[in-house]
């Protein structure tokens, strides 16, 4: 544990020193006297509104399982999840902590981690999706591939992500057979992948949901900066940033949030140091927001 977390802390590091030498110090401050508190205010709420959501869409999944709860104390549970996201072990042990704060019985354990895990697959597949629809619909230039391969590669993506959704319970249950430690694990595992065609629409309707939220985010800190871009391209920008800044090699998805808005924003012509402070920002709000969420869920779930 203690090298994975030098690893990430030193990718960290790593990116935030690149980022420094690309950006122009004098714009970067210039760029911050332009952020109001109005803006950071708002902003947290339609943070806050999207991680509701995504508490009512895991509530979705918990239904599977015979771990019933309350839609509140699923709100809590998740924003403590997010605290220690932000403040402790990553997103593994964010979800590792959303299961036990559930406070299952021994025999209810399994299903308490397969309704996060399912949840958090459900929430990438959805992310990708939206994303390659994105390209599709909008054919950006982005990092100098031509729009051809574009299509393609996010053809492919869409392609994949539908078949992973529908099948992976299939594929894991199909391997389990050559391991019987593994079949009883692997079996639990899958339980709250199988949703009614109902449930699953639903789900999907929050994800996109709450996934629109973030995109919208990011587009009205952007215009506070002065960035004139549209909302279309930021579709097709903050999915792959997303998908990338939750990826378990850095703290909390820093410097690689960064990197990547510096990078896809270059191709619409803004500046690296506003870039750059995009991202820094976004980081600032979901910073914020899972402290006092920490701080209010632990209240709720340890009274």
């Amino acid at each position: 544990m203690y090298k994975k977390s030098l690893i990430k802390l030193l990718v960290s590091l790593g990116l935030v020193v690149l980022i420094c030498w690309q950006i122009d110090f004098q714009e970067f401050t210039n760029n911050l006297q332009l952020i109001s508190l109005k803006i950071i205010f708002v902003t947290s709420l339609l943070y806050i509104l999207g991680q509701v959501i995504s508490s009512i869409k895991w509530q979705i999944f918990l239904k599977k399982t015979t771990i019933q709860k309350k839609l509140w104390t699923l709100i809590h549970v998740y924003f403590l999840g997010m605290f220690i996201n932000t403040f402790g072990l990553g997103t593994v042990g964010g979800d590792l902590a959303r299961a036990l704060l559930l406070k299952p019985d021994p025999e209810q354990r399994l299903a308490a981690f397969s309704s996060v895990i399912a949840d958090r697959i459900h929430g990438l597949v959805v992310l990708l999706i939206f994303g390659a629809i994105a390209v599709l619909i909008i054919q950006p230039e982005i990092f100098n591939i031509s729009t051809t391969i574009l299509n393609f590669l996010a053809s492919i993506g869409i392609f994949c992500a539908i078949f992973g959704w529908f099948y992976l319970s299939q594929i894991l249950v199909f391997c389990s057979k050559f391991s019987q430690k593994l079949k009883g694990i692997v079996v639990g595992l899958t339980l709250t992948f199988r949703l009614t065609h109902l449930d699953l629409l639903k789900a999907t309707v929050l994800s996109v949901s709450m996934h629109t939220l973030h995109i919208f985010i990011y587009y009205l800190l952007a215009k506070s900066l002065g960035v004139e871009v549209n909302f279309s391209y930021f579709c097709v920008v903050v999915p792959i940033v997303n998908v990338a800044s939750s990826l378990p090699i850095s703290i909390n998805g820093i410097g690689i949030r960064e990197s990547l808005l510096i990078l896809l924003l270059a191709e619409v012509q803004v500046a690296a140091a506003t870039a750059a402070l995009l991202g820094v920002l976004f980081t600032v709000i979901v910073t914020i927001i899972s402290g006092l969420g920490g701080l209010v869920g632990s209240r709720k779930i340890f009274s």
